[in-house]
């Protein structure tokens, strides 16, 4: 080999050598500005992407809001991230939770402290009427026959293979606390238009356990309370945009938290079970009756029946987590489907961690309930 020739190959050699190096040192500097500004759940995303690391299971996605709907509300952006973890074993804590959690443990020292947070159970008691273990709060005066509800099965069909099930918010910025210590913050605020800390992230648990179940879920993030006066309206002009849209939706569910205190709203009221040696919120479903005041819902008794098949499957498999259900004068958006309910996830003095968790439970008890409802 000519001198020449040999000269020809060295170059070519550092030159490749060179170009290797500067990739590899803009992957280095890629993965430094990932580890300082994305959160640890994404971080381990990257790794595992970029290095194949073993034993990394963790998946993330970025939630976008409905953008071509405008109502005059606030909409979330893609800055909102919601972690979502996969269904292996036991519960654990969502990562972005945890991190959370964590800022909030740092700060708590230099935190003043406002007012107490009681835990307080509802289940059953003279308030309510019971059969078996379906216990309701019964405001209307009218006589249910709760041996017949019990059974009686609603009026129901899921097409799995289309959008079935619409989940929304019409009080969307309603929050929790982060720290299980016994009291909140002084001047603290109940509601957020952060989507990872508000009733969007509860809404998330639910739908991803009916989506892991096989049904077609749509997720309606929209914050219709930026002004609380005509939420509900606003909330039911998008649910009837998507009514019009998927005639497939058999199922509207209105996915709040409660607010309960005392001691002239001093002190707040958590309402709280133990699954599975974890603290849970309990949950409380609403549903309304036509009378009164009350006009125009010829499908209640249906929603009275689906919302105690609910109860059921959640009492068979999560006892203890479910409040009396809720039977009244009242409406809101329920009479949009013969199968539509308001759900109540805990109250304010909840943490985020056990209403999430409350969420997950619920989202797995109506998969499991609505696999005998699937249209063949």
């Amino acid at each position: 080999m000519s001198e020449e020739i040999l000269k020809k190959w060295k170059k070519k050699a550092m030159i490749i050598f060179m170009k290797t190096g500067l990739i590899v040192l803009c992957l280095v500097l890629f993965s430094a500005v990932i580890f300082i500004y994305e959160p640890a759940a994404e971080k381990l995303g990257f790794l595992s992407a970029v290095l194949g690391m073993p034993g990394v299971d963790v998946k993330y996605e970025r939630k976008y809001s409905n953008s071509s709907v405008s109502l005059g509300v606030k909409i979330p952006t893609v800055s909102d991230i919601i972690f979502v973890s996969d269904d292996q074993g036991e519960y654990s804590t969502p990562l972005d939770i945890e991190e959370l959690i964590s800022v909030a443990q740092m700060n708590v020292n230099s935190t003043k402290k406002g007012g107490t947070i009681i835990e307080q159970s509802y289940t059953s008691g003279s308030a309510y009427t019971g059969y078996k273990d379906l216990w309701v709060m019964n405001t209307t005066g009218k006589t249910l026959d709760l041996s017949a509800l019990y059974s009686e099965k609603p009026s129901l069909s899921v097409d799995s293979d289309k959008p079935s099930i619409l989940i929304y918010h019409t009080h969307t910025s309603e929050s929790y606390v982060m720290l299980d210590v016994g009291w909140y913050p002084s001047g603290f605020s109940s509601r957020t238009d952060d989507c990872g800390q508000n009733m969007v992230r509860v809404g998330e648990a639910i739908a991803d356990e009916l989506r892991k179940a096989g049904f077609n879920v749509i997720h309606d993030k929209t914050i219709y309370d930026t002004s609380y006066n005509g939420s509900y309206q606003r909330s039911r002009a998008q649910v009837e945009r998507y009514l019009d849209m998927y005639p497939s939706i058999a199922i509207t569910l209105d996915v709040h938290r409660d607010a309960l205190t005392t001691n002239n709203e001093q002190t707040i009221i958590k309402p709280v079970a133990e699954i599975n040696g974890k603290k849970a919120a309990q949950i409380m479903l609403i549903a309304g009756r036509e009378g009164s005041t009350i006009t125009d819902f010829p499908n209640w008794e249906n929603n009275l029946n689906f919302a105690v098949q609910i109860q059921n499957k959640m009492n068979e498999l999560y006892s203890g987590v479910m409040r009396p259900l809720f039977h009244c004068y009242r409406k809101y958006n329920m009479d949009v489907t013969p199968n539509s309910l308001l759900v109540e996830v805990g109250t304010h003095g909840n943490t985020l961690e056990e209403a999430v968790y409350s969420g997950t439970l619920f989202g797995k008890a109506l998969g499991e309930m609505l696999r005998d409802y699937i249209s063949t």
